[in-house]
């Protein structure tokens, strides 16, 4: 193996064209307080027909040009290919031209295998300010690769997914942004700058009528917005309503209970304490509390088990009672997947005049949507997870000012993942 194939290896390159000179193809420089490796090389091949007139036997060697590029640091040092580009001169037509290598770009003084470096960077949980520094480019250079990577582009043409998952994120400053991916591969399908439905219909309606006629249900959210335009955009859809989402509107009925009949206590008493601090045994589903074992209580200092904090917390008032049975009632028929039971909580419940009134008036008014959620084993649950992705993208970049510069990472790192 020849020394260019060796150089050319440890650079990443592997343009036959390049050539180093064995006695002194590498050395090092000093550019102000940093030590820079510099690998010297020249980039020349024959050319037998000028490109602009397709004369042959025409063109001469005029010079060369100095192209200095960006490496990917060696041995923790600044790496430079200082290359010497071949000029040619026709004579025929007098037009002269550089030799071109895929080793770079025209006009660009970054090489694609630094390119490269900055896209694998990316798909870490890296801020593109630390990026730079480990590649020793500016950070407006890392930010031009990732917009030219991760440009996305909507392709009208292509099949919509049989199920497709709505919701929406925190994106810049107080602005909310649609998300919807395929709930069966888990794909990113699309992000909108907002959540307006005319944003979201003319999204949509880029999609043939046919096509949308593919879509058999959406998962969402208790959003009234959402559930206003399905119909429109999918005819042959059915709302899922995402049940992790009707769990947590009876747990915040719930603390909301507890925390009032908290306040109503005396500050030190013991009953109060219980409510404060065992608020989780009074989320547990009935047949997962341990009657039997006694547990340490580390915020009351003696032994309980689960039931007796039940007893505890249900002795302080009937509304809090009240709300307990009815919160236990209708996880068990969601945890059962059961139609029949869940409707027969919703027609037994008499109203307490507390939050869960609110709540089981919001069933009934989608019943027929959380009747599907009952039927499938679709959910939310892996847009959840690709909205924490995305919250720490913005958490390691200490936010965006750029609605474009925030989704083209978006669509970088998540994509690939």
């Amino acid at each position: 193996m020849s020394h260019n194939d060796c150089t050319r290896r440890t650079l990443g390159i592997t343009d036959a064209n390049i050539t180093f000179d064995p006695e002194n193809f590498n050395h090092y420089e000093r550019h102000g307080a940093i030590k820079v490796l510099v690998y010297e090389g020249k980039l020349t091949y024959q050319v037998s027909r000028c490109p602009q007139c397709g004369y042959e036997n025409k063109l001469v060697h005029n010079g060369t040009k100095l192209v200095e590029l960006k490496m990917p640091c060696i041995n923790n040092y600044v790496t430079i290919l200082r290359l010497h580009k071949q000029r040619f001169y026709c004579r025929n037509c007098h037009a002269s031209f550089m030799a071109h290598t895929p080793v770079m770009h025209k006009h660009c003084s970054i090489a694609d295998v630094t390119k490269k470096m900055i896209k694998q960077w990316c798909l870490e949980d890296v801020s593109e300010k630390e990026i730079a520094q480990q590649i020793n480019i500016s950070p407006s250079s890392v930010n031009r690769c990732i917009n030219r990577i991760s440009a996305h582009c909507v392709r009208f043409s292509q099949p919509l997914p049989r199920h497709i998952c709505f919701d929406e994120f925190r994106s810049i400053g107080s602005r909310m942004s649609f998300i919807c991916i395929d709930g069966d591969s888990h794909q990113l399908l699309e992000l909108l700058p907002d959540r307006l439905i005319k944003t979201i219909k003319r999204f949509f309606n880029g999609f043939d009528l046919n096509n949308r006629k593919r879509v058999t249900s959406v998962v969402m959210d208790l959003n009234a917005n959402y559930g206003r335009i399905i119909h429109g955009l999918f005819p042959n859809a059915k709302i899922v309503i995402d049940r992790f989402h009707l769990v947590q509107m009876l747990g915040r009925s719930l603390d909301d209970t507890r925390v009032k009949v908290g306040k109503q206590l005396p500050t030190k008493s013991r009953e109060r304490h219980v409510l404060k601090s065992q608020w989780k045994v009074l989320k547990k589903p009935a047949d997962k509390l341990d009657e039997v074992h006694r547990k340490y209580r580390y915020r009351l200092h003696e032994y309980l088990s689960d039931f007796e904090v039940i007893d505890i917390c249900l002795s302080t008032s009937p509304k809090l009672k009240h709300d307990w049975l009815a919160y236990q009632a209708f996880l068990t028929a969601m945890q059962n997947r059961n139609e029949h039971d869940f409707e027969v909580c919703l027609g037994q419940y008499n109203s307490a005049g507390t939050a869960m009134d609110q709540t089981v008036k919001t069933f009934k008014k989608n019943l027929r949507d959380i009747k599907h959620s009952l039927e499938t084993n679709l959910s939310n649950g892996p847009l959840e997870g690709t909205n924490r992705k995305i919250k720490q993208i913005k958490r390691t970049a200490c936010g965006y000012h750029n609605l474009n510069h925030y989704f083209n990472r978006i669509w970088l790192e998540v994509t690939h993942h």
